[in-house]
């Protein structure tokens, strides 16, 4: 009983930072360069982690834990405004959720470029329009759930 309630905990949390996390992603000035690629009709956003737990069995089986660089259009970012963040958010989330089995475990083995052009598709997917022109992965972890600290939850007082 204290273990489900524990993994409910841990997953709860762990969804609600990384939605915490995605809100505080800031879009790159358009004036100040247009974004490090040089076109006027892209900004570029840097992100910081982004967690998504992977579930399997009734349980966190892992956690994907990635940073992107992520070039927006910036007439459909505009017309988001501070959605684009969450938008981010919840198709990274989405595209692990649903990838999860074939991408880590079952199909063979997939590259990099696989996943980025997975994670773009699906934010396009999730914002309705072409949102992402580019997406470019910094850092991409896979911990199973051993690897990870598990806190302490004591019911003793």
């Amino acid at each position: 009983m204290i273990a489900r309630l524990a993994t409910a905990l841990v997953t709860l949390v762990t969804c609600l930072g990384g939605l915490y996390a995605a809100v505080g992603l800031v879009p790159g000035d358009a004036a100040a360069g247009s974004g490090s690629n040089g076109h006027g009709a892209t900004s570029e956003l840097r992100t910081d982690f982004i967690a998504t737990p992977i579930v399997a069995a009734g349980g966190i089986d892992a956690y994907v834990i990635g940073r992107y660089v992520i070039d927006l259009d910036k007439a459909a970012g505009k017309a988001l405004d501070q959605h684009v963040t969450v938008l981010i958010e919840h198709g990274v989330t989405s595209y692990f959720y649903r990838n999860a089995a074939q991408t880590f475990w079952q199909g063979g083995p997939i590259t990099v470029a696989d996943i980025s052009t997975g994670l773009k598709a699906e934010i396009n997917r999730v914002a309705g329009r072409p949102l992402v022109s580019e997406l470019t992965i910094r850092q991409l972890d896979y911990l199973q759930t051993d690897e990870v600290r598990q806190p302490v939850i004591s019911v003793e007082r």
